[in-house]
């Protein structure tokens, strides 16, 4: 879905690849970020829903942005994805919309 999302955006059939935990613990080793995300590698295998009722309780006037909204502004507002390589993190305003 996010990644649909992101091809029609994008205007193009985007590539979608897998990469090993052993290749993302390698990673780890010079980017924090794939560090944190082997951190994270239990919710990959352990089936999970998240439950936004009590967001809901505390905020009750909060809007969702939906998918495409949230996708169009970043897009809009940042470098295109093809031109961000690998790693690094795009230097990408903060979006006025509520994203989810």
């Amino acid at each position: 879905m996010l990644i649909d999302a992101m091809a029609e955006r994008a205007g193009r059939k985007l590539k979608v690849k897998g990469l090993s935990w052993t290749m993302v613990r390698l990673l780890g080793l010079a980017m924090p970020e794939m560090r944190e995300i082997v951190e994270m590698a239990y919710l990959w295998r352990v089936p999970h829903a998240i439950d936004g009722a009590k967001l809901e309780a505390a905020l009750p006037d909060f809007q969702a942005t939906p998918l495409e909204v949230a996708m169009a502004e970043v897009l809009r507002s940042g470098p295109a994805l093809r031109d961000v390589p690998f790693g690094v993190a795009p230097n990408l305003p903060r979006a006025s919309a509520r994203m989810t």
